[in-house]
């Protein structure tokens, strides 16, 4: 950052790093860059500078100073993403300005073109990672419980509706219209089913959640149904696809598509 030349007091604070050869800690006053509620820090002396070399090495760990220390994270913006950055940079250092051969008021394509030629950290408390990560992983858990849940309802009717099926319906239908006839009742409870656990849950609306829950449920189902297969009836998974009735069977893999989808399709209030 080097000198910063005239700039307001509330963007200029002390940028702390450990040194990548002595493991000295040095001190510099830097420019904080704001976009979109992010702060961020510019090389306006391009990439091979000191306290650049530092973060890297030190992977991006640092402290930032401005009135008491804070923890922070400096994690690299790729060049593609720079060019907002460099124009707000820009606006706030006039120092930093006969170092970048664009004017502060150009477009961000011309911001865009000097882009790869200065380095940009995007500014992340410890503190705010810390929060982010125990928010990721109470989501993974929630999603996890969502879907042994959803698993347990749909996996829990089915097996109820086997003895009916094998012992009632296929001697007098058949095995085609019994699975058949079974189909639409499954469809029906994996509607439900997921609806009520999206519910219950307070899902996010997110495609990664939800498919997320839908993949674990998915995933249960086969192991459970292949274990089954395997153990109870004595059949290899192959000699069990390969016994399954061609339209019955397609059917059933259709379901098994929408039931791991159910979760993103019903109602996302």
């Amino acid at each position: 950052m080097g000198r910063c030349g005239r700039v307001a007091s509330n963007y200029l604070e002390t940028l702390e790093v450990i040194g990548r050869k002595s493991g000295r800690t040095f001190a510099l006053p830097v420019v904080i860059a704001i976009v979109d509620g992010q702060r961020y820090l510019v090389s306006m002396l391009g990439d091979n500078v000191n306290w650049v070399q530092d973060v890297r090495a030190a992977g991006g760990r640092a402290v930032l100073r401005s009135g008491g220390p804070e923890q922070v994270q400096l994690e690299e913006v790729p060049s593609a993403q720079r060019a907002p950055v460099l124009k707000a940079y820009l606006q706030r250092a006039p120092g930093a300005r006969p170092h970048v051969p664009v004017n502060k008021d150009a477009a961000l394509a011309e911001f865009q073109r000097v882009a790869a030629e200065f380095p940009v950290f995007r500014l992340a408390s410890n503190k705010t990672n810390a929060i982010l990560h125990a928010r990721r992983r109470r989501t993974g858990m929630q999603i996890l419980r969502a879907g042994i849940l959803y698993f347990t309802v749909v996996f829990g009717a089915g097996f109820l509706l086997g003895p009916i099926r094998i012992l009632w319906v296929v001697p007098r239908l058949g095995t085609r219209v019994a699975e058949l006839l079974e189909a639409p009742i499954m469809f029906v409870i994996t509607i439900v089913a997921a609806r009520w656990i999206v519910r219950r849950f307070a899902m996010p609306p997110t495609p990664s959640s939800r498919l997320g829950m839908g993949g674990v449920a998915l995933s249960l189902m086969l192991i459970a149904e292949f274990t089954l297969v395997v153990w109870l009836r004595g059949l290899s998974i192959r000699e069990y696809l390969a016994g399954r009735d061609r339209v019955a069977g397609t059917v059933y893999y259709v379901l098994l598509g929408v039931f791991a989808l159910m979760p993103l399709l019903v109602a996302r209030r």
